[in-house]
């Protein structure tokens, strides 16, 4: 590589874990168009999966810390504070006003999304004729705020839920 004038650097390994995943839990027999979706602190990783094969892959600067900078913001708060404030509500210890905040960036979430969905869908010439996403899988801390993964399911028309690895039966 050093001899193309390239330099060695790091590599996102977390986007291929997610599609490794993706491949365990349905096997290239299944023909379902999946959707995983690992909405973490910084950023939120989407890996499109169809027949055990990983299709698509994106990545979008949205995550719970986006939450909690403008749970801060609105508040007043350090990012500590604002974070005690986020997890609270996630216990179902609800405040009006961080209800609002958490509705607003769920609703940008999944634009965010959908925009990559449809960048998938008007780009790829690996679709079937009539394909339907079968399912979005949502990991990671912040996937586990409350009423985003009903969000999701209503703005996206995709069956939508959490995976808990430690818990969730393979697929």
């Amino acid at each position: 590589l050093q001899g193309l004038g390239f330099e060695r650097g790091p590599i996102d390994c977390e986007v291929f874990s997610l599609a490794s995943l993706c491949q365990f839990l349905f096997s290239a027999t299944c023909n379902d168009l999946n959707i995983f979706c690992d909405i973490g602190s910084a950023s939120t990783k989407l890996v499109i999966q169809w027949a055990g094969e990983c299709l698509f892959t994106r990545e979008t600067q949205i995550g719970g810390n986006e939450y909690t900078k403008q749970i801060a913001a609105y508040f007043n708060l350090d990012f500590t504070q604002a974070e005690t404030y986020k997890m609270a509500m996630h216990y179902g210890q609800l405040h009006d006003e961080i209800t609002a905040i958490v509705a607003t960036l769920h609703e940008y979430l999944a634009r965010e999304i959908k925009s990559c969905i449809a960048e998938f869908v008007n780009t790829s010439r690996q679709l079937p004729h009539a394909f339907k996403f079968a399912r979005l899988i949502m990991t990671g801390g912040t996937s586990r705020i409350r009423g985003l993964e009903e969000t999701l399911a209503s703005r996206l028309g995709i069956n939508t839920f959490l995976l808990n690895p430690l818990t969730t039966p393979m697929l």
